[in-house]
């Protein structure tokens, strides 16, 4: 009976040792993953452009140039750009145009004359 005992003991101690040495093997896959995805071209060109964004969130007098062959992508980053500059600042340059935004929410320029032209 001793002897059924000491068997059951070992096998589970094998099942045991064996299911850590799966999830180390997992858990080093993990990690390798991680560093390939964070040392990858993409996720370095993303970086790139959130710290490009970033910067012309930060300063609304930068300007934002809309052209002709702009993906659907890069129009939508951009008009977000401008959108958030107007809520956080009041105002935003887009293709060399000073936007303004007053208490009422609404959007308005300045023509030359001095009059403001609402949009």
């Amino acid at each position: 009976m001793n002897i059924i005992y000491i068997l059951l003991l070992l096998f589970l101690l094998l099942i045991i040792k064996k299911t850590n040495i799966y999830s180390k093997k997992k858990y080093a896959k993990r990690i390798i993953t991680f560093k390939e995805k964070l040392m990858s071209k993409d996720h370095f060109n993303k970086k790139i452009f959130e710290r490009f964004s970033n910067e012309l969130i930060s300063d609304p007098m930068n300007n934002i140039k809309i052209n002709n062959w702009d993906d659907n992508d890069k129009l939508l980053e951009k008009a977000n750009i401008h959108k958030t500059r107007l809520m956080k600042h009041g105002k935003s340059k887009l293709n060399n145009i000073i936007y303004y935004k007053n208490n009422q929410n609404k959007i308005y320029t300045i023509s030359e004359e001095g009059e403001k032209i609402y949009i």
